[in-house]
């Protein structure tokens, strides 16, 4: 037992970890039977290099999430692995791990709201079965992202081609990540777009579904397309030429790029709206969503017992 433990005073989790070069998952940090959680130093953890999310872009979203996690705590841990498990499969990063004794594979997030909070430690589940691999890690990491909001169509298509990459093909990628080929081959097909257009697809300017043909045109061909969109938007919403007729079909409206960012089908903007919003806040949206239905009060109800 140490002197610090022994005059009662408080150990740094850090100082029971050793030397963070670890083997395996069972020391200090091991999980407990039941695989819950266990607080892990901030300053122990890094964050995961093939994460191809572009937090910084996005500070509201981490404030919001921080105000969440000082009111409510953290209310789901992040699953990370081993250095050493990590190292396994991608030996030529190690050396952007610094000191690190554990690598993030979800909960970015959480991670960077944690240090704006100035906490000392987050929980965290170790996983080292999810660097069992590098397609494995990969899978992982994406299906973390591609299920989240904020994750927009050009940092997607970055993901994926990691994965198809490690796995050798679109098709093989695909059955990893458990979507169609066919939308693989669409993520792919978004990277050998101008930067000027994954500008606009990352700003919201243009919809996804206008560029999906467009990696056939050269670069000049491309960027006469975006002007023709950004002309259409600018007409739709000008002072100087108010329109009677419904926005043109181009043209994104603000909550269909809301909608989209959040996942786009109704089970991925409930688990995204969940992650970020307070519980009664939720049963406040709920009532205003079914209020001019007749079975609100019934829906409302329903709605509330929800697990969270």
């Amino acid at each position: 037992m140490s002197a610090a433990r022994s005059r009662g005073q408080k150990v740094n989790l850090s100082d029971l970890a050793g030397d963070p070069d670890l083997d395996d998952g069972r020391g200090p940090y091991a999980l407990t039977p039941d695989g819950g959680g266990r607080p892990i130093q901030l300053s122990q953890l890094t964050l995961n290099p093939h994460n191809k999310r572009v937090l910084g872009t996005r500070p509201d979203a981490i404030d919001e999430l921080a105000d969440s996690m000082r009111i409510n705590g953290q209310l789901q841990p992040c699953a990370v692995v081993t250095r050493a498990a990590f190292r396994r499969i991608f030996p030529d990063d190690d050396a952007q791990l610094g000191r690190a004794a554990f690598v993030q594979v979800t909960g970015a997030r959480r991670y960077l709201a944690a240090q704006q909070l100035r906490w000392e430690a987050i929980e965290a589940v170790i996983k080292d079965d999810l660097a069992g691999s590098a397609l494995r890690f990969l899978s992982a990491t994406a299906a973390e992202n591609l299920d989240r909001r904020d994750f927009d169509p050009v940092e997607e298509a970055q993901q994926v081609q990691l994965v198809v990459a490690a796995a050798g093909s679109g098709q093989a990628a695909a059955e990893n990540l458990q979507r169609s080929p066919g939308w693989v081959s669409q993520r792919l097909n978004l990277l050998k777009l101008a930067p000027e257009l994954h500008a606009a697809l990352r700003a919201g300017d243009i919809a996804l579904r206008e560029v999906r043909t467009l990696h056939t045109l050269d670069h000049a061909a491309q960027l006469a397309a975006l002007h023709r969109f950004t002309a259409v938007n600018r007409r739709g919403t000008s002072g100087d030429a108010p329109s009677t007729s419904a926005a043109p079909a181009n043209r994104p409206t603000p909550a269909a790029r809301a909608i989209r960012r959040l996942g786009g089908t109704p089970d991925k903007i409930a688990a995204a709206l969940r992650a970020e919003l307070a519980p009664d806040v939720i049963e406040q949206l709920v009532g205003h969503l079914v209020a001019d239905r007749p079975d609100a009060h019934e829906t409302a109800s329903a709605a509330a017992d929800l697990p969270r």
